[in-house]
C-alpha cells in the first residue's frame, strides 16, 4: 500500500536536468520558462534536489505539477526541447525510485549493445522495454 501511495505521488513529479545555478535565483521562473518553451505553465512546486556541488554540473530540479494528466503531457513535449536555441542542454525525466533508476540503467546499456550490434535497425526504449524496428532497404 506504502509503495502505491508513494508511486501516486512521484506521477506527479518530474526531473528537470541541466537548469543553470546562479547565486540568486528564482528557480521557480526558470522552469516555468523552460515549460513555457513547451508552451505549458502547469508548476505548483520546484526545489533542487542533492548538495550543492560543481559549477560545471548543476543540480537536478524537481517539479511537482497540480496532477498526473499534466506531468505526462510535459513529459510528451520534452523531446522539443533539443530543438530549441536557449534549452537544448535542459532534458526532462519522470521522477523515479533508486529501483527504478538501476532498472532504467540496464536497460540503457542493453539498448546501446543492440544498436552497435544491429546498426541498420531503430531501437527505442517504450514502457521499459525495448522495441526494434526492422529497416527495410
Amino acid at each position: 500500500l506504502e509503495s502505491a501511495v508513494q508511486e501516486e505521488d512521484r506521477s506527479k513529479n518530474l526531473m528537470v536536468f541541466g537548469v543553470p545555478e546562479e547565486g540568486k535565483e528564482n528557480l521557480s521562473e526558470k522552469v516555468q520558462e523552460v515549460l513555457s518553451e513547451l508552451e505549458m505553465k502547469p508548476v505548483t512546486e520546484v526545489c533542487h534536489v542533492g548538495e550543492t556541488g560543481s559549477k560545471e554540473r548543476p543540480r537536478p530540479v524537481k517539479v511537482t505539477l497540480s496532477c498526473v494528466s499534466t506531468a505526462r503531457h510535459v513529459l510528451v513535449q520534452a523531446k522539443n526541447l533539443r530543438n530549441s536555441q536557449k534549452f537544448s542542454a535542459v532534458f526532462i525525466r519522470p521522477d523515479r525510485t533508486m529501483e527504478e533508476r538501476a532498472a532504467h540503467r540496464l536497460l540503457i546499456e542493453e539498448l546501446k549493445k543492440k544498436r552497435e550490434g544491429e546498426p541498420g535497425n531503430k531501437h527505442f526504449i517504450r514502457f521499459g522495454t525495448i522495441i526494434t524496428e526492422v529497416t527495410i532497404d
